[in-house]
């Protein structure tokens, strides 16, 4: 019986502090006061392989490179809620073409990461790589 007495007086008891407690958006720290860093690279390895076209997410929106060079990164810091994501398109020829996205929170521990590469032993072939887009603190 002293059991069924407790979890009624615990019961009381929140049922009357509830009234008491309140929360609105202000008081919550949210996804997109979380800054990321987002590392976004391509490598063309021992090859006539070119990448006509790369693109990559960042704060503003979808950002195109026409032609990157065989060795091309960029870091760029976006807050929680942006959607990150990277595609390249070429022809790949007798090597390989590489792209890579690594997004990393405040302290630099990796929250999201991807890579997609295509590979050629000879003989050119046209390519599309993707890292599949995510948004970030979600």
């Amino acid at each position: 019986m002293s059991v069924l007495r407790t979890v009624v007086a615990l019961a009381t008891i929140v049922v009357l502090l509830a009234p008491l407690t309140s929360c609105d958006g202000d008081d919550v720290t949210t996804a997109p006061n979380q800054m990321y860093s987002v590392t976004y690279s391509l490598i063309i390895h021992r090859s006539k392989s070119t990448v006509t076209s790369l693109t990559y997410r960042d704060s503003t929106g979808v950002v195109t490179v026409n032609n990157p060079d065989r060795r091309w990164t960029i870091q760029v810091s976006v807050s929680g809620g942006t959607t990150v994501g990277m595609t390249a398109q070429g022809t790949v020829n007798n090597g390989s073409v590489e792209i890579y996205l690594t997004a990393t929170d405040a302290s630099g521990t990796p929250v999201y990461t991807g890579e997609d590469s295509r590979t050629s032993g000879g003989g050119a072939f046209p390519f599309t790589l993707e890292i599949p887009e995510t948004t970030l603190g979600s």
